[in-house]
């Protein structure tokens, strides 16, 4: 499936937290399927993350590690009422804060979505710093979707390096307290990747070659920056690993 039947496959969902399982395609890979829920998670706590000191389990229902700072599931935050993650600027370390999510790198297509919300953007201490939250792809560059103070959403493209920063190109919008869904596809092989908010294409570009690592949700900057995230679901399909020698480059024996 290509990124044109991802997307009409994310705006079936639209803002409603749709069962990871409706959402599958047949053969694709669940790698995270994560709602920050009972039994798993309390409100006012931490939320749980893989062992440490275990090999990273697909499909998962944790974030892989916190991203610096202190996350703690809440009861609700921002429009999102099921019991949602909530990150602040204030409880980070340097002002960030945010949670990471490491892939099976196996795979040629990967689909990322989430309820996101910001709950307060205020003025960045540093231009560098305007993404104040933002999803990033490490891939292994940091290609990122980033919420600018002012209700922008950018896409932040790391071809073009700070002038990604500097002169962002606008996406989307937003309102403050009011949730959106956001879809990501990127795959490996065509180096292509498109960015949906509540089932509407608003991006699509090229991708820098790419080696899949992690998706990271962070805050940062302004003391006052709040946000929540929920329903965080990854997938991937066209295993690599399973692919012909001649079509994987390898030489057979």
């Amino acid at each position: 499936m290509r990124i044109q039947g991802l997307l009409l496959l994310a705006a079936a969902c639209g803002l409603a937290a749709c069962k990871a399982e409706s959402k599958l395609p047949s053969g694709a890979a669940l790698l995270f399927d994560v709602a920050f829920s009972a039994p798993e998670n309390s409100a006012g706590a931490a939320p749980t993350l893989v062992d440490p000191n275990a090999t990273q389990p697909w499909p998962s229902k944790s974030p892989s590690q916190i991203f610096m700072g202190a996350p703690k599931v809440v009861a609700e935050l921002c429009g999102l009422t099921d019991q949602p993650l909530a990150l602040t600027s204030a409880s980070g370390q340097q002002s960030h804060e945010g949670v990471e999510f490491l892939l099976d790198q196996r795979y040629g297509h990967y689909h990322i979505e989430l309820d996101v919300c910001a709950q307060q953007i205020g003025i960045p201490p540093l231009q560098a710093m305007e993404p104040q939250l933002a999803i990033f792809l490490d891939i292994p560059q940091a290609y990122a979707i980033g919420f600018f103070e002012k209700g922008r959403i950018v896409v932040i493209d790391q071809v073009r390096g700070i002038d990604a920063v500097l002169n962002p190109e606008v996406i989307g919008r937003y309102e403050l307290g009011k949730p959106l869904h956001l879809a990501i596809d990127f795959d490996t092989m065509a180096q292509t990747w498109s960015i949906a908010f509540d089932g509407k294409q608003a991006f699509a570009g090229k991708l820098a070659p790419v080696l899949p690592r992690a998706v990271r949700v962070v805050i940062r900057g302004n003391e006052s920056n709040a946000a929540a995230i929920d329903n965080f679901v990854v997938w991937a399909e066209n295993d690599l690993s399973m692919a012909a020698p001649e079509e994987s480059g390898e030489v057979p024996k």
